[in-house]
């Protein structure tokens, strides 16, 4: 395997998976040509050559890696007269005008920060030749998806293992799309447990039709690879429904579609009565220091170097909170007690040679190359850190249980690992934390948000200010008695059960039974991100 050609085999459980859903739909009698465009060692194609007749055997493989080809031509050439292997880039490769009938493979994950300059250049070629924005230009898979249609049969098949991106990510829309407009059936297999551990992220399995006699788009949500929990009852989107549903889903992104239709549809008729969290807050970025590890220190080397008149306190990362609602001085405190980084070094008002002990710092800075990192040169003085000041609150941006929003009591700065929160003129901070801790805005967090093979949900700011906020105004003693509860929790859940009722109810009027139902879909959602099983 090798990360920087996004080479990862495939488990050979997951190529089997793979099989058995293509002997499902397709009649291999009438396969007469095949394509696997990132071969690897073959181990896709090895699978079905025993189901397609050896005199229709017509197979091409292409494959970057030398070495990679040359066992490759060892294992099939002087086997099967009619497998062609070729060593290339398929970023590159000129298709002949022959069409396949499937187009089979894992495609590589390399993202765009890994390419060489002009495999970048041929990528966006590639874009721009099929009216895709620049925008999915952010893994080089896309291209696959995009070349491979167009060397489809009228009849034929592309099946994909692709990573999770396809369904959550904003660059993936334009390709969601193209699937649409290009393929008359889509199947998606999503798996609620990581299926391909050695990739380091959630995949799916993507089977597209050009043509079909029952048109569509169906989700599958497998429960294991060798056993599909819905394998009778997908959860199935017509294609014209699917584009309907999309469009009157405000951001909400495929990955949601492991939901049933009603579930979705109920989910977005209570989201058009509420008003968006970017209605009550501003929200800002925190700290961007490109070097948290020079800028952010513990109390030791702050005392080492004697920088005390030029530190601010700051909170780095959102696992040092914990699962608290107020972050107070005393919170603070612990956290510098234990030896965490907390001392933010502010040099904005530093001019070079009046402090030998902050000059002492810099040049350290400069051994370690700080200097020379990108956002650090591109300051006129690298050490001078754009500032932003500390929020009413905090929103951390990833989390794992669920997504931590928190009132900065401590008045700390934050880095940008967090959004710092600002309240509106006529809203409080309190009330807006109280607020935001419902089922229903944790289940669009779930939607809009992505997620990583970990469980780690992201929610970029954009996503952040579209959730839905049924706002309750509290009294401070209401917050108090809401604190205690929250820090005393055993889940999060408790919480969601608890105020959630009153918030929705005020806000929204609706029943104990709606929102039992957003509870269920709540943690069916959070299972599904942290590979869990639950029956619904």
């Amino acid at each position: 395997m090798s990360k920087n050609l996004g080479v990862f085999y495939t488990p050979h459980e997951l190529v089997e998976f793979v099989k058995l859903q293509l002997e499902k739909t397709i009649d291999f009698s009438k396969v007469n040509s095949i394509l696997e465009p990132s071969a690897g060692d073959g181990r896709f194609i090895e699978s079905i050559l025993k189901m397609i007749p050896e005199d229709k055997l017509n197979i091409k493989l292409i494959e970057i890696d030398t070495e990679s080809c040359r066992k490759l031509r060892e294992k099939f050439v002087p086997k099967y007269k009619n497998i062609v292997v070729n060593n290339d880039d398929f970023l590159f490769s000129k298709l002949e005008k022959r069409k396949y009938d499937l187009i089979i493979g894992n495609p590589p994950y390399i993202s765009k920060s890994r390419l060489e300059r002009e495999q970048i250049t041929q990528l966006r070629n590639i874009l721009t030749e099929f009216d895709i924005p620049h925008s999915a230009d952010k893994n080089i898979w896309t291209s696959f998806i995009l070349k491979c249609e167009r060397a489809l049969s009228i009849d034929g098949v592309m099946t994909f293992v692709l990573p999770f991106d396809l369904l959550q990510v904003k660059f993936s829309e334009s390709i969601q799309n193209f699937l649409e407009r290009n393929f008359e059936r889509i199947d998606i297999y999503t798996f609620q447990s990581l299926v391909f551990r050695a990739a380091g992220q959630d995949t799916v399995l993507l089977v597209a039709h050009k043509r079909h006699k029952s048109p569509g788009l169906y989700i599958y949500d497998v429960d294991s690879i060798t056993k599909e929990k819905r394998s009778n009852e997908p959860l199935l989107l017509t294609r014209q429904a699917c584009r309907k549903s999309t469009a009157k889903s405000n951001g909400v992104k495929w990955s949601s579609l492991v939901l049933s239709d009603c579930d979705i549809e109920f989910l977005n008729s209570l989201y058009t009565k509420l008003s968006l969290v970017d209605n009550y807050l501003i929200s800002r970025p925190g700290l961007v220091t490109a070097a948290n590890d020079f800028f952010i220190i513990d109390s030791e080397r702050l005392q080492e170097f004697g920088l005390q008149s030029f530190s601010k306190p700051v909170v780095q990362k959102g696992l040092y909170v914990k699962n608290k609602l107020v972050f107070s001085k005393r919170d603070y405190d612990e956290l510098i007690d234990t030896g965490l980084p907390g001392f933010f070094l502010d040099f904005n008002n530093y001019t070079q040679g009046t402090s030998s002990q902050v000059d002492e710092y810099l040049a350290f800075g400069e051994q370690l190359g700080i200097h020379n990192r990108f956002k650090c040169r591109n300051r006129e003085f690298w050490y001078k850190v754009p500032m932003v000041p500390p929020g009413d609150g905090f929103f951390f941006k990833r989390s794992s249980e669920y997504p931590k929003l928190l009132k900065n009591e401590s008045k700390v700065y934050s880095t940008d690992s967090a959004y710092n929160i600002f309240v509106k003129l006529g809203y409080d901070i309190n009330s807006v934390i109280y607020s935001y801790y419902n089922p229903l805005t944790m289940c669009f967090a779930e939607l809009f948000g992505r997620y990583y093979g970990g469980g780690v949900l992201e929610l970029i700011p954009s996503e952040f200010k579209r959730l839905p906020l049924p706002y309750t105004s509290i009294s401070l003693q209401e917050f108090e008695s809401f604190k205690k509860d929250f820090d005393e929790k055993s889940s999060i859940v408790d919480i969601l059960d608890k105020y959630g009722r009153f918030i929705l109810k005020d806000a929204l009027c609706i029943s104990d039974s709606d929102i039992d139902r957003i509870l269920i879909i709540y943690r069916s959602l959070v299972n599904r991100r942290l590979n869990k099983s639950i029956t619904r």
